[in-house]
């Protein structure tokens, strides 16, 4: 998990705190627009392929939930 935090304050992600943890930064607002936007068309697309490539077991185990 301290990898990750590392990983992620390197990218922006995080702000990491001496004996305080971790916190997440701030969005700019473009940023958070540019999100809103993005994140449907990825969803989508990850819908399509793990609809794509499904196994017949994991069909089975969805229904059994439901």
């Amino acid at each position: 998990m301290r990898k990750v935090l590392r990983d992620w304050a390197g990218a922006g992600y995080v702000e990491l705190h001496e004996n305080q943890g971790a916190r997440v930064t701030e969005m700019p607002q473009s940023s958070l627009r540019d999100f809103f936007v993005v994140a449907p068309m990825m969803y989508g697309a990850v819908l399509r392929l793990a609809a794509e490539y499904r196994a017949a077991a994991q069909i089975a185990s969805l229904e059994e939930a439901q």
